[in-house]
């Protein structure tokens, strides 16, 4: 018997409950802090992250080279060729049947105390299994937010560095926003924004970025750059690294993490809370809570045919890979409204509000 998300629906809306549905699970064990990337409509990869390792010092992870490609017809997993190094927190996604990965982070050493940003880029081609070398942005970052706009991919934000044991407050963010011309294969030099949208607004430490109805919580209309970034409705209950998945005119966010009690200490909290933004009317709604037995899940979502699959991730912070995979069905939650959004890159903030006392 499938789980049940409990859910209720706004006014004048059809609702029945959503289900969370199990999947056939990662082969090879747990994975967290890796990418989850769609291919095409069948086809959903996992790139890089962290495995399990009890010898390290300062966190007990090791990064992995690791991808692997999920068939949603058949229900089954199949592992590709290697990334060209470990990597965790990799910047990645995916476009026309391959993977691009624009850098990440090392394994921090031996110690695990700071991961630095890769700098290095590579694309895969699925159709013959291979990876080839791309030139990468600059500066170098690990888990920025990306997104696609026709034949360009939008790379946003991100770190340059992490202190594992210092976490809090976030160290060497980025605002840049970096264009990746995948026709020729070159980066278009941040002038080819106007200045207002350059650069994510002041404030945001953290991103995640989701494209609707091929279009990029800042707002990027992608068809109005002059305009620049704008401010969205507030997240209803403040976290980070949430997985998200776009159904319609609706961003869908899941779980996530956060809620440290202070600046020293890595977010113990892990969220069990969807939330869905309407980027029609700009604003929030609850989709109830995952199943009670999910207390708290943090993991990377994408969305294929109506519904968002989240692989792995961790229910117990701040390391505990899962090698499950499942999906969020939504059904007929609510009739979806007529689709026909813009161009605009919805940017999640990361303050404060994610870390202080509950």
């Amino acid at each position: 018997m499938p789980a049940l998300i409990s859910s209720a629906a706004p006014d004048n809306k059809d609702a029945v409950e959503a289900q969370w549905l199990p999947l056939a699970n990662i082969p090879g064990g747990g994975r967290q802090e890796h990418a989850a990337v769609v291919l095409n409509s069948n086809t959903i990869g996992i790139v890089g992250g962290v495995t399990l390792d009890a010898s390290a010092v300062t966190a007990p992870f090791a990064s992995t080279d690791l991808v692997q490609l999920y068939s949603i017809s058949e229900n089954t997993w199949r592992t590709a060729t290697r990334l060209p190094r470990p990597l965790n927190h990799p910047n990645a996604i995916g476009l026309d049947n391959k993977i691009y990965v624009f850098g990440g982070f090392d394994d921090g050493g031996d110690t695990r105390k700071i991961l630095h940003s890769v700098n290095a880029s590579w694309v895969y081609d699925s159709t013959s299994d291979t990876w080839n070398s791309l030139p990468p942005p600059s500066p170098s970052r690990a888990q920025a937010a990306l997104a696609v706009h026709g034949d360009k991919i939008y790379v946003i934000g991100g770190f340059t560095d992490l202190v594992i044991s210092e976490q809090l407050p976030l160290p060497a963010t980025l605002t840049h926003v970096s264009v990746f011309d995948t026709t020729t294969s070159s980066w278009i030099t941040e002038d080819f924004l106007p200045e207002l949208a350059r650069h994510i607004p002041s404030g945001v430490d953290h991103a995640r970025a989701e494209v609707v109805n091929d279009t990029l919580l800042f707002i990027l209309d992608l068809l109005d750059l002059a305009a620049g970034w704008k401010e969205g409705a507030s997240m209803p209950t403040p976290r980070a690294t949430f997985g998200a998945g776009v159904i319609g005119n609706k961003i869908v966010t899941i779980g996530g993490e956060g809620n440290a009690t202070s600046a020293a200490e890595i977010p113990l909290r892990l969220f069990n809370e969807v939330e869905v933004y309407d980027t029609v009317t700009d604003s929030w709604v609850s989709w109830g809570t995952l199943p009670v037995k999910e207390k708290g899940r943090q993991g990377p979502g994408v969305s294929v045919g109506g519904k968002i699959y989240i692989a792995g991730g961790n229910d117990t912070a701040p390391v505990g890979p899962l090698d499950r995979l499942d999906v969020y069905v939504p059904g007929d939650v609510w009739i979806w409204r007529a689709i026909g959004v813009d161009c605009d890159v919805c940017i999640f903030k990361w303050d404060s509000r994610m870390f202080g006392p509950e």
